[in-house]
């Protein structure tokens, strides 16, 4: 049980990040799970196919980033502080590459002690100068094979999550804005009690408290990082409701609205806008915004403002569409 005791400086900082070098650390951690039960608790769909996994063992030892990633004391510099709202990704790893080597050394003397079994070979590897260059290159190779061609569609439910959040916590609070994740996480007057492993009392004394969608993270965990303020790691919103990216609507509400459309109404269960949506379905913002001007005119999707942002959701009415002409489940592939 981990818990941080927040200050009113603290409620004053809360804020929001997206990782995509965290995202790759929580799916290579995933993929490692020793068994295949553990590996079902995330969601089908983010579960890479058998030749892009095949692929990348073939042409990388993934040994030295398993051991660390296994470990129970996991090195915290290969997940650098995010410094704006979605991190960029290529400047993660520089951050990894260029962390002083006394820093390094410590965290992976750490990591090996949290994970005894580790190879000699490897923990040899894991020894070397080179060390940090060694897992960035690790992580930028499961990044091109198993998440780059995806990160649009899940940037955009990462997206979706930070402002369903946001709304709530104008309007209510951390504990409005965390209170679907109880029993995981739960406020108790001034502290924020998480269900997380390691166990930890953390005072952040003003550095704030940072939150940190995940699509990677198993479903019935959440994470505390402490650096350089605490982050608190969660399971993302509307991961299970999107579709792969070979699916295709119905055919009834294709014949009816049209592929493109048909696809939009799938993708705003949660609340989205217009550049996510062009991002998820590879096309230009424009041609995404005739589309939400139809559908919006046919009463299947609402806009709703958030500051700049323009945000687009199913009606009841799309919902219903989109239930009718979907296939009964005896006949999905």
């Amino acid at each position: 049980m981990a818990e941080v005791r927040l200050s009113l400086a603290d409620a004053l900082r809360v804020r929001f990040a997206i990782s995509p070098v965290g995202e790759v650390c929580r799916l290579a951690q995933a993929l490692a799970e020793p068994t295949a039960a553990a590996r079902r608790r995330h969601p089908t769909w983010l579960h890479p196919g058998p030749p892009e996994l095949a692929r990348l063992g073939a042409s990388h030892d993934l040994r030295p980033l398993v051991a660390v990633l296994r470990s129970t004391r996991q090195p915290a510099f290969l997940t650098p502080a995010p410094r704006s709202l979605i991190a960029d990704f290529a400047k993660e790893l520089d951050a990894i590459r260029t962390t002083p080597t006394a820093h390094v050394r410590s965290d992976i003397d750490s990591a090996l002690e949290g994970n005894p079994g580790v190879d000699a070979e490897v923990a040899l590897r894991l020894s070397a100068p080179d060390a940090a260059i060694v897992l960035a290159t690790l992580l930028d190779a499961v990044w091109e094979t198993l998440l780059a061609s995806r990160w649009p569609t899940l940037r955009s439910t990462l997206e979706a999550d930070v402002i369903y959040r946001s709304r709530l916590l104008a309007s209510g609070g951390l504990a409005a804005a965390l209170a679907d994740l109880e029993p995981l996480v739960r406020i108790e007057g001034a502290r924020l009690i998480a269900d997380a492993f390691p166990d930890a009392a953390v005072t952040p004394g003003g550095r704030g408290l940072r939150l940190m969608p995940s699509a990677f993270i198993s479903p019935d965990r959440v994470a505390l990082i402490d650096q350089p303020s605490p982050t608190l790691v969660y399971p993302a919103r509307g991961l299970g409701s999107i579709p792969p990216a070979s699916a295709v609507p119905g055919e009834a509400v294709a014949q009816l609205i049209g592929t493109t459309r048909g696809r939009i109404l799938e993708l705003t269960g949660e609340p989205v806008y217009t550049v996510g949506l062009a991002q998820s379905l590879g096309r230009s913002p424009g041609n995404i915004a005739d589309h939400l001007k139809v559908l919006s005119e046919s009463g299947l999707i609402q806009r709703a403002r958030l500051g700049r942002l323009v945000m687009y959701s199913r009606t009841p009415l799309g919902d219903a569409v989109l239930a009718a002409g979907s296939p009964p489940r005896s006949q999905r592939a």
